[in-house]
């Protein structure tokens, strides 16, 4: 496994792992004039409906990148 392999299981399993357990349900956002704004997903959307984005994000970086990603790269032959 390559380094991008490790980083997007870390960050896809985080995901997933806040949104099982529920906690730490925000998200770090950085604006395009480099101001930083955290959104608090449970005071946003409510906590089952946060929990619920969150396993699916998680679940969509996965496969994004172990799916889309390697089958792209295994037709364009990087």
């Amino acid at each position: 496994m390559s380094f991008a392999d490790w980083v997007y299981l870390l960050l896809g399993g985080y995901l997933i792992l806040m949104g099982l357990l529920g906690v730490n349900l925000k998200i770090l956002w950085l604006t395009i004039t480099f101001r930083i704004k955290f959104y608090d997903f449970e005071d946003l959307y409510g906590r089952t409906f946060a929990r619920i984005l969150f396993i699916v994000m998680g679940a969509l970086v996965l496969v994004f990148h172990f799916m889309i990603m390697s089958e792209l790269e295994s037709f364009i032959g990087i």
